[in-house]
């Protein structure tokens, strides 16, 4: 049987009451019990929340770093080879389908420029082809001027990338506060000290 908080009369000291030490300490413990509990309970949870949304910009980082690494990955085939192929620009596609999902405005149309640019590249590379063939009546001297004209261009993006990607993938505290100690994070969390 639980022990309660009670009186007892002692008749031996003339009938004085007295309360049981003993009693109060452990309703007093009980009474203190539930409070710690729900203060440990909102520090944890809001430590879960913390650590949740350091996850997600992980993982979002991760995402724009695989956005920037393909966005290099197209410029280095260029620079290797000194052309593209349709197949390259197929694959750039692909792998920067989603990029309008996770990146701001200015990334996706930087993606949109470097993709028209390489189809600017890749049309201008197969006129020349096509009159280095004889299959096109075309001036070689103008289309080669074309095509050098696109390849710089597409050369002038690769310049562009990291200032345009920059923003983007720097890790930085957006919280607006300052850490502070253990108790000034609490008091934030608690919404005791704005």
């Amino acid at each position: 049987m639980p022990y309660t908080l009670r009186w007892h009369i002692d008749h031996r000291r003339g009938g004085a009451a007295r309360m049981d030490f003993i009693g109060v300490t452990i309703e007093l413990l009980k009474a203190i019990a539930a409070p710690t509990v729900a203060v440990a309970a909102i520090v944890v949870s809001s430590q879960q929340v913390g650590i949740n949304r350091t996850k997600l910009r992980l993982e979002l980082y991760e995402k724009r770093v695989a956005v920037y690494e393909e966005v290099r990955s197209l410029l280095r085939k260029f620079v290797e080879a000194g052309a593209l192929d349709v197949k390259d620009l197929a694959e750039f596609r692909t792998n920067t389908a989603h990029a309008a999902f996770i990146c701001p405005a200015s990334v996706t149309e930087f993606l949109g420029k470097i993709e028209a640019a390489a189809v600017e590249l890749i049309k201008r590379e197969h006129t020349g082809h096509l009159v280095r063939s004889g299959v096109s009546h075309r001036d070689p001297a103008s289309v080669d001027e074309e095509i050098d004209t696109a390849r710089r261009h597409f050369l002038d993006l690769q310049d562009t990338t990291k200032a345009v990607f920059l923003p983007v993938l720097s890790w930085e505290i957006d919280s607006g506060q300052a850490p502070g100690t253990v108790l000034q994070r609490l008091r934030r969390r608690l919404f005791l000290n704005p």
